[in-house]
């Protein structure tokens, strides 16, 4: 069975937190065995729809799969798995639910007496288990919904998924659809990877960040990992990796794609950043409130401060923060 596990990747906690896709498996007696040599050959993903949802202190993740079975009828165990680090923590789910053709559906939550290893340093504890009757040549859907706390990934939090288990399915995952909503001005998005594959085109829709993929052939292993912090990412190079306090904006240009991951008020303060990084005294009260909150160790106000004393770099980052403030406003 050990070897059979690592062959699914699963949910919650990479460093405390992280989830997975749907998988194929297999419940006999009182253990799950993963049907990892015979994957389902007739189901097939047509659409993933996976809805991340990040507040102050904790992150929701809502996915909706869309399958289609190409061959007979049939009711098979569908498997959510629950997975960490091996480290001492109990941290869990807040809650979980589960759905089928969108009718909230009984699970049963599998306790694993000892847990199984998934990779070198990581475990699986538990499966989230429902039946799921596949009618043939019919769509059919299922859903799960749950709230998890931030992991750590380095000095930064973290909110994780991992789609891997779509490789249990017949072929590939047709359409993948990432929205990733921030509620809180509070939590920085620094970075998104979905297993180091280029994101394509970013839409951003009010406060939400939408991805498309298609023809995603997922290997285990694959993941959507988003980077995260209380700060920008250049505020982090600024206090940590540049105690000289030269402004990490100088020596290079801000992606147009990912002013796109930062609110309105973010792009704001990222703006005032560059003068205050400078000295630039400021009246608005706001802005001093956060610069007193996230930058005293290193802001020193004195005097007015404009874009004629920034280099290339710095005029080229204002342009396009300002491009994108003015975009939102349209």
């Amino acid at each position: 069975m050990k070897k059979s596990i690592c062959l699914f990747i699963g949910i919650l906690f990479l460093l405390l937190s992280v989830s997975a896709n749907d998988a194929y498996t297999k419940v006999s007696g009182g253990s799950i065995l993963p049907l990892s040599k015979t994957k389902n050959e007739n189901i097939k993903m047509e659409k993933e729809e996976i809805n991340f949802t990040l507040y102050k202190d904790h992150y929701d993740i809502n996915v909706k799969f869309y399958f289609k079975n190409y061959g007979p009828t049939e009711t098979i165990e569908v498997g959510f798995p629950q997975w960490k680090h091996l480290q001492p923590t109990e941290d869990d789910f807040y809650y979980f639910k589960s759905k089928v053709n969108d009718v909230t559906t009984n699970f049963t939550v599998k306790e694993l007496e000892k847990s199984e290893p998934l990779d070198e340093g990581m475990v699986i504890t538990k499966w989230y288990i429902r039946s799921v009757t596949f009618e043939s040549n019919e769509i059919t859907t299922t859903e799960v919904e749950y709230s998890a706390p931030y992991g750590v990934y380095g000095i930064s939090e973290s909110a994780d998924y991992l789609f891997g288990t779509g490789a249990t399915w017949k072929d590939c995952i047709d359409e993948m659809i990432i929205k990733i909503m921030n509620t809180t001005d509070d939590v920085w998005i620094n970075a998104i990877r979905i297993d180091n594959s280029d994101l394509g085109n970013i839409i951003r829709e009010n406060n939400t960040i939408v991805i498309q993929k298609k023809n995603v052939y997922p290997k285990i292993e694959y993941e959507i990992f988003l980077e995260l912090d209380r700060v920008p990412d250049c505020l982090v190079s600024l206090r940590v990796i540049n105690p000289e306090r030269r402004w990490d904006f100088r020596n290079y240009i801000i992606s147009e794609s990912k002013l796109k991951f930062y609110s309105t008020t973010q792009l704001g303060y990222l703006r005032n950043l560059m003068f205050a990084a400078y000295g630039h005294i400021f009246k608005s009260a706001d802005i001093n409130q956060w610069l007193k909150k996230n930058c005293s160790d290193w802001y020193t106000p004195k005097g007015t401060v404009t874009e004629k004393q920034f280099n290339e770099n710095e005029k080229k980052n204002l342009a396009l923060i300002q491009q994108e403030e003015a975009r939102r406003n349209k």
